[in-house]
Order: C-alpha cells, then structure tokens, then sequence
C-alpha cells in the first residue's frame, strides 16, 4: 500500500506512534521511502515529515504524530507557546511594537479611543484608565487595559462613544512611556502561528484562527491594546 493511502486511512500516525525513539522514527520513514527534515526551536526537536503534512515530536523517546495544523493551534495557543518556543509573546510583541512600529510605520503614530462625552473632562485632566471593564463581550477576559485602534473610523458611536481621543504614541515612546503592548487574543494566537511557522520553516496553510470581524465584536485585526494607563499628556481630543 502507497503511504498516501495510508496517510488518508490514518495508519501511518499510528504506527509511527509505536516506534521507539527518532531513530526508530527516521528508520520507519526511510524504508518506506518517506522524505522528513528535523528542525528545532528551544531545545525541541520534531520532524516535519511529507513535505509538512504532519510533525512529530517526542515526549522523552515516545513519539506523537500531528498534522500540521493541529500542530501549530495547539503550540501556538497561550498554554504551550512560551514553553515551547522559549519566548514570552508578551514582551516580544512590545519591544517590535515600540521599537519598530512607533515611529517607524507612520499609522502606529497615533492611535485612537473612544468612550461616552461625559468622560472627556476627566480623561483630559487624568488621562485614560485602564480597566477591565468593557461593553464588548470579548474584552472582559483581559487584565486592565486600554483598546485603541489605528484608524478611528473602526469607532461606532453606538458601540464605544461619540468621543474621539487621540493617543501620540511617538511621545510616549520619547519619553520612554512604554507599557507593555498586544493585540486581541485571537489575532495573537495567529501572530504567534506564524511565528511558529517561520522558525520551524513551515509552509503548509492554516486555517484563519480569527473569525471574520465586524465592528463591536472586540476582535478587530488593528486593535492595539495597552496593558496601563496612557497619561493626560499624552491624550488630546480629536
């Protein structure tokens, strides 16, 4: 039988998965005539194995067969990312933001946050608060931040407030204001996917992570979130 039969039947995983350590693994893969590259990240070595269509990586000598997708969903996710991969998503996204982003691609400049016209006084005289709190189902799992977004059109009256507030990113980066920086948890998840992809040499597609947002559902691609408080200098009515 030609391995891509037994590929469909799901065979192949299940007998890899009975195999003694990558050598048994390079072996088995070998005489059937299956091509395989090892590739490592973090001191975690798998094989990708059929041109990408499924990778193995091994709990001690114990080998476990995925495809390429589920691969990437499970190590991707907030659980097995950062022991995975050896990096801590959070401070990597901030230093690329503040550090290549703000100042360096023009529409990070300026970010906007909109709220209800009663607050404007107080947020002009102390500055936006974090907070938890949040009329978008999707926001309200987050620790204390601020929701901003690139381009203020994306802000629905109805949805966040009438009120318009302008953020000067490239100040609080020249005053060394820079509190740590993300995106909504979904499109973060995709980030660290393609992360994944790009170190492991992955080229297999995956699906979208990210259900297609409308405006209000707290899953926008350019929302930037702000993990503390942006002082009243910085702030400035639109």
């Amino acid at each position: 039988m030609k391995f891509q039969q037994i590929i469909k039947e799901e065979i192949v995983p299940s007998e890899i998965e009975g195999l003694d350590g990558p050598g048994g693994v390079t072996s088995y893969l070998e005489d059937i005539g299956i091509d395989y590259r090892s590739e490592s990240i973090n001191g975690n070595s798998v094989l990708i194995v059929d041109e990408g269509r499924h990778v193995v990586e091994f709990e001690g000598k114990f080998p476990i067969v995925s495809t390429l997708e589920e691969f990437v969903r499970e190590k991707s996710s907030t659980r097995y990312f950062s022991e995975f991969t050896g990096v801590d998503w959070r401070k990597h996204y901030t230093e690329k933001f503040w550090n290549g982003m703000v100042g360096t691609i023009g529409e990070y400049n300026e970010l906007y946050h909109a709220t209800d016209q009663k607050n404007v006084d107080s947020i002009l005289e102390d500055g936006i608060r974090a907070t938890n709190e949040s009329r978008i189902p999707t926001s309200k799992i987050r620790q204390r931040a601020v929701f901003a977004v690139k381009d203020y059109s994306f802000l629905q009256d109805e949805v966040y407030g009438s009120a318009i507030l302008s953020i000067d990113a490239v100040r609080m980066k020249k005053d060394g204001t820079t509190p740590p920086v993300g995106r909504e948890k979904d499109w973060e998840k995709q980030d660290r996917a393609m992360y994944l992809k790009d170190k492991l040499n992955l080229h297999g597609p995956i699906r979208r992570m990210i259900p297609a947002g409308k405006a209000g559902t707290g899953s926008w691609r350019d929302t930037v979130v702000i993990y503390g408080g942006i002082p009243p200098k910085y702030v400035s009515l639109l």
